[in-house]
């Protein structure tokens, strides 16, 4: 069997410590904690050296309890060029299953082109803290163009008085963004009750990160925009 790459095999460690229910030391890659410490203030990922991503991207992890083998943080590069964190799925069901957080929906509720879900995270303890995720029903419509710096970007179609045109979600389009609410809900009432101040999802263009090298692979450069299955009408 090949041997790993260091940064993977410390993940591999780290995940082998956690699933039997240890809190680790951080044993991350060879990089200062002086090193981290600066990659923390800048806060943007892609301003960091490919072996501190991976670095950072661990310590994130390791800091709040969570498996940095199963990637339980997304990369997302904003509108403003910055590429931050965020918790996935996977992050949640972590925190859900090591804290014991129950989640019952309180309501579903549809207002006008808003689709609203209320979940109660619970807690053994009895700790209790409500969310909400809201999803709009409805898409713009528009086509995807490419600027001269050779970046895709959407340009919506505009009525006569300037405003946006959207039209209804429908089929597998509608089913994706009534889960979708239901999800954001969950996922904002378990990080919420477990005093995790993270941010709400962003907008913008996921980040594929190898672990391997610490380079990084946008969706863009993997599959084609009409393919993400984005809620964009591009007639």
């Amino acid at each position: 069997m090949p041997e790993q790459p260091p940064m993977i095999a410390v993940a591999v460690r780290q995940s082998a410590l956690l699933a039997n229910g240890q809190r680790p030391e951080m044993m991350l890659p060879q990089v200062s904690p002086e090193i981290l410490e600066q990659a923390m203030e800048v806060g943007d990922i892609a301003k960091m050296s490919p072996q501190v991503r991976v670095a950072y991207y661990i310590a994130t992890c390791l800091s709040v309890g969570l498996n940095p083998y199963t990637r339980p943080f997304d990369l997302i590069e904003g509108d403003d060029g910055k590429v931050r964190q965020y918790p996935n799925k996977s992050a949640a069901e972590q925190i859900r299953k090591r804290d014991q957080i129950s989640l019952p929906v309180v309501s579903r509720v549809k207002d006008g082109d808003l689709y609203i879900v209320t979940v109660r995270a619970t807690t053994p303890s009895g700790r209790e803290e409500e969310a909400q995720g809201i999803v709009a029903l409805v898409k713009p419509i528009g086509q995807w163009k490419t600027a001269q710096s050779g970046k895709r970007y959407f340009d919506p179609a505009k009525d006569k008085e300037g405003q946006d045109i959207y039209q209804p979600l429908r089929g597998t389009e509608l089913a994706n963004a009534l889960m979708k609410a239901e999800t954001k809900a969950k996922r904002r009432a378990t990080f919420g009750i477990a005093g995790l101040g993270f941010d709400e999802e962003p907008s913008g263009e996921p980040v594929n990160m190898d672990f391997a090298t610490g380079e990084f692979k946008r969706l863009s450069e993997v599959v084609p925009s009409q393919e993400r299955g984005t809620p964009v009408a591009q007639p």
